[in-house]
This record gives C-alpha cells, sequence and structure tokens, in this order.
C-alpha cells in the first residue's frame, strides 16, 4: 500500500489553521508508505508509477485533472 497526499487548500470555506496533510501523513498506520507531494505532481506520478488501484479523492479540484490522468493511464496500455 502507499498513499501520495497533497496539500490541503480550502475549496469554498476559510481555512482552519494548523490543518494541514501533515497531520494525516504523521497518522497514517505504520507500514503504510507515504509521501507528501504537490498538487501539480500527480500526474508525473501517475505517468512514472504502476498502480493496481489509483483514487484521486479531494474536496478541491483535483477532480479537474481527471482527463489529464485518464490519457497518461491510457498512453500506458
Amino acid at each position: 500500500d502507499e498513499v501520495f497526499l497533497t496539500e490541503i487548500y480550502p475549496a469554498r470555506e476559510q481555512p482552519i489553521p494548523g490543518v494541514t496533510s501533515q497531520i494525516i501523513y504523521d497518522n497514517i498506520k505504520p507500514g503504510v508508505e507515504k509521501s507528501l507531494i504537490k498538487k501539480d505532481e500527480v500526474p508525473g506520478l501517475v505517468k512514472n508509477r504502476d498502480f493496481d488501484v489509483l483514487v484521486i479523492l479531494g474536496a478541491g479540484d483535483l477532480d479537474n485533472m481527471m482527463p489529464q490522468i485518464e490519457k497518461i493511464i491510457n498512453a500506458k496500455k
């Protein structure tokens, strides 16, 4: 298992002081590989890695990257 976390940023609300991806990162169970990455690194990560399952999840605009990510995945087939 491997988890990649991007920064937390507000969608339509004010940011909550002190709430960061680092908090989530620090609380992922031991033994799980994890990395903090920038949102703009996601397409390159998808291009350079192989996945059995890829979940893109967020309340922000990560879904806007899905057409680009889909093209990357299809090109790897």
